[in-house]
């Protein structure tokens, strides 16, 4: 076994697929939503933290607003099931590679 290994025969990657794709399904969204709340913070304790409260106050009055903020809200629940959609077929087509592999070994002999 460790023959067929290190020469190449026999391919780790399928048993870690699984284990890379929930990781990357669970992590990527919570290291989205991360960076987000991380770059507010930066904006609030930035030069122009004065000026983001004015505009706030201003801006959270406007029924405009309120309009965007769930069009954009939209827009990013599609764009996450999208995402979610492209990570899901990357990881069938390395597992349809890898067993398009196994059974060519097979025929191989």
């Amino acid at each position: 076994m460790l023959g067929d290994f290190l020469s190449f025969r026999l391919m780790i990657s399928p048993a870690l697929l699984l284990v890379i794709y929930y990781a990357g399904a669970l992590g990527v969204p919570l290291l989205v939503f991360y960076w987000i709340r991380h770059a507010g913070r930066k904006i609030d304790e930035s030069r122009f933290a004065p000026q983001k409260h004015f505009l706030r106050q201003r801006l959270e009055k406007s029924e405009t607003v309120r309009q965007y903020r769930s069009t954009a809200i939209a827009w990013g629940v599609f764009l996450f099931i999208l995402m979610e959609i492209f990570w899901r077929m990357m990881f069938e087509f390395f597992i349809a590679y890898f067993q398009m592999h196994n059974a060519l070994i097979k025929i191989s002999g």
